[in-house]
């Protein structure tokens, strides 16, 4: 049965998701690692873990990877300086990205046939 969470995902990518015969190690991510002796690493416990296949297309995974770099960019926004706060840094990207469209019109109209082919894209 998919979860909910799955469903969602592929709606929102276009994507498909099924089970894979492949199996992957997953590392307990607890464990520190600062001092310890390399070779150590060789013995570290470990817990063997189903695979999935994932199918989409390639507009939809570069959409996801323009997504993922995006939130890369938002947490690092929030390391750098951890006492603000990070809706606001949203929202005054969003106001410069708007400010920067209302002052150049090359710009709005670039955004719009960005939006447009969005939407003849299936976005």
């Amino acid at each position: 049965m998919i979860s909910k969470e799955v469903e969602k995902f592929c709606r929102k990518y276009n994507a498909n998701v099924k089970p894979s015969t492949r199996r992957y190690a997953s590392y307990s991510r607890q464990f520190n690692y600062s001092g310890v002796d390399p070779t150590l690493f060789q013995t570290l416990p470990y817990e063997e873990v189903n695979g999935v296949e994932l199918e989409m297309s390639e507009g939809s995974f570069r959409a996801l990877l323009e997504h993922d770099d995006w939130l890369e960019q938002m947490r690092e926004l929030r390391y750098q300086n951890p006492n603000v706060d990070y809706a606001t840094n949203i929202v005054q990207h969003h106001e410069r990205e708007c400010l920067a469209r209302r002052q150049n019109p090359a710009v709005q109209r670039a955004y719009e046939e960005y939006l447009m082919l969005l939407r003849l894209s299936g976005y």
